[in-house]
């Protein structure tokens, strides 16, 4: 199961520490779900962290709690961020039950995370305990995060969903994020790792020049880019470079190691090329050879489309592309909807929440 973090997600999972004390009284109820004091002190404890962070933790205790925010008081803020937050949680246990979710799936998961949950524990329970949340509550809460992804493929990713995302629309962001990238790339850094001389820059740049006529001349003469697991162009490109600079053949084999990669996976984002190379060959069209210089390096690249090399390649990254399309949403869902869930409050629920004690 791909798994979908966002804002309020990050918020859910840290309802992962709840505590069960007091756990016989219910001090709130949403929409008949009983919300026992352990939940709702770590309801209460999260939007106290919330909006800290909007003052960048620069007051703490009765001085935050008399600032202003979003027009009123930060503990009158904090008391409606609690309901918000408790409506969210039920919410996504309602509506797990109304898509008739398997708790299979949760039991699963929760398995999967066990060790990691119990090692966060461990270093975090004086925390938690301090502020009235225990362990029993830490796990249920992860588990409503849990139920929340559960619901997200539910809605958006499984086949037949009641927002299930067209496959086209699918493939577009497929293309826009992921692309093959096949190159031979040409260090212009001397055996010092510091860069040749000007002249010599030149020479190399020259060479690459001509290994993109070579590697064209190639394509077209045998009327395909790529058969596998070579490029047709740059493995002629290679073997002119080779003959053009006397390359011993005992060296062939480690130098191709080290000039060429074929069909590496590329995103937007990557952070191991420089971000002028990413933008160069997003913009590039598929199939033609360009070259491009680099700090460090000079390439010579051609682009593939992932889908032309194997058309069902973006169902591996569809749990992940539905999530960058369809995350907003799903806050959006979740907020809209919840806000609409009934609240009981019981008159001193709000003394369960100590802000004096209170700690981040």
């Amino acid at each position: 199961m791909k798994r979908v973090l966002s804002t309020i997600l990050i918020v859910l999972i840290l309802l992962t520490s709840l505590s069960g004390c007091y756990k016989d009284v219910n001090v709130l109820v949403i929409d008949e779900y009983p919300v026992y004091p352990g939940l709702y002190l770590y309801f209460q404890l999260q939007a106290l962290s919330i909006v800290s962070q909007e003052f960048d933790n620069e007051f703490v205790g009765k001085e935050l709690y008399s600032q202003t925010y979003e027009g009123v008081t930060v503990k009158e803020w904090i008391n409606t961020k609690t309901i918000e937050l408790a409506q969210k949680f039920v919410f996504i246990e309602k509506i797990f039950d109304r898509l008739e979710l398997d708790y299979a799936n949760v039991e699963y998961e929760m398995a999967y995370y066990e060790s990691s949950l119990s090692g966060e524990w461990s270093s975090m329970n004086y925390f938690y305990i301090k502020n009235g949340i225990g362990f029993e509550t830490f796990r249920k809460a992860y588990e409503n995060y849990i139920k929340s992804n559960l619901v997200f493929d539910a809605l958006y990713i499984s086949e037949g969903g009641e927002q299930e995302v067209p496959e086209e629309e699918i493939k577009e962001e497929f293309e826009r994020l992921y692309t093959y990238l096949d190159f031979i790339k040409v260090s212009i850094l001397d055996e010092d790792g510091e860069l040749f001389e000007e002249d010599e820059i030149k020479r190399i740049l020259s060479a690459v020049k001509k290994m993109k006529r070579v590697a064209e001349t190639a394509v077209i003469e045998e009327d395909v880019l790529f058969i596998y697991p070579e490029n047709i162009g740059l493995q002629a490109a290679f073997v002119d470079y080779c003959e053009d600079n006397d390359i011993d053949e005992e060296d062939i084999p480690d130098l191709k190691g080290r000039m060429i990669t074929e069909h590496a996976i590329i995103k937007p984002d990557s952070s191991l090329y420089e971000p002028e190379f990413l933008t160069t060959l997003f913009d590039a069209r598929y199939n033609k050879f360009y070259i491009y210089e680099a700090e460090e390096s000079i390439y010579l690249c051609v682009r593939r489309s992932m889908l032309d090399f194997y058309e069902d390649s973006w169902k591996d990254y569809k749990g992940t592309l539905v999530a960058g399309l369809r995350n907003d949403d799903f806050l959006d869902y979740l907020n809209e909807n919840s806000k609409y869930l009934s609240v009981s409050e019981k008159s001193g629920a709000r003394r369960y929440f100590n802000m004096k004690k209170a700690s981040l």
